[in-house]
């Protein structure tokens, strides 16, 4: 199995690092990662392929026979409020779609592996997997609310279903540091390890995923995470919701500046 050509020559050209191994793909960002055409200590135009294009090219047009899908290193992704005047609703459009391929596939797996502080678009993405786990000096952060933005691409419906409603609005409301003790006492992380035993933690985990019956992992999954009302109208409007508050936020934000 390996991912198509076209896809792993632009996701490689953006900094996104595509590792296949039998049953499992992993996807790592490399400092510099292109986030809309910008890359990290470059300015606007620098001409680098659109990142969120690159990754749901690969994740679209993974085989039946991939099961596990690990996100590495989204800390490095840019926080997506500091871009809001390089994204259109296209992009947008298009982060969505990445999210929601990390966990539509009732067969397939998604797991999150997050180190250093992660905030903005890369803690979207570790909310929409289905796993996630964090090493012991990593730190999250809902940051969006602070600067001007709203949690957009499934984190707010993410974090309710998570936290619950009190503790997700405390979250996003205040943008404090979430530690990685604290993410697992509030159920945003299912494991906290030390951060040299991130890699091997994922190996063990991959193993341990890979050692159930497909067909009923498969089956248990749909069941407790309710994959046909998720991705149904209710989710769609959802995110609709969330884009046309980002929307008037920036629009309000354009006026001001004017």
């Amino acid at each position: 199995m390996s991912v198509p050509a076209a896809a792993a020559s632009v996701a490689a050209a953006v900094g996104l690092v595509v590792e296949v191994a039998g049953p499992c793909i992993s996807f790592t960002l490399r400092d510099g990662s292109a986030v809309g055409g910008v890359a990290r200590g470059s300015g606007a135009g620098s001409g680098s392929p659109d990142l969120a294009a690159a990754m749901e090219d690969c994740l679209r047009g993974l085989p039946g026979d991939v099961r596990i899908v690990l996100l590495h290193d989204l800390h490095q992704l840019h926080e997506l409020h500091e871009l809001h005047e390089h994204l259109d609703s296209g992009e947008l459009g298009r982060w969505s779609r990445v999210a929601r391929r990390l966990s539509e596939r009732a067969d397939l797996l998604s797991v999150a592996l997050l180190a250093g502080r992660t905030s903005g678009l890369g803690l979207a993405l570790a909310l929409a997997c289905d796993l996630r786990v964090m090493a012991d000096d990593a730190a999250l952060r809902l940051a969006d609310t602070r600067a001007g933005r709203v949690p957009v691409l499934g984190t707010a419906s993410a974090l309710v279903g998570a936290v619950g409603y009190a503790n997700a609005l405390w979250l996003c409301l205040t943008g404090e540091p979430v530690t990685a003790a604290e993410a697992a006492r509030l159920g945003l992380v299912a494991r906290v390890v030390p951060a040299r035993e991130l890699d091997a933690e994922a190996d063990r985990l991959t193993a341990h995923l890979l050692a159930g019956p497909r067909d009923a992992v498969t089956e248990t999954k749909a069941l407790l995470a309710g994959v046909a009302a998720r991705s149904g109208p209710a989710a769609v409007r959802q995110h609709e919701a969330e884009t046309d508050a980002l929307t008037r936020l920036l629009g309000t934000s354009a006026r001001n500046a004017g």
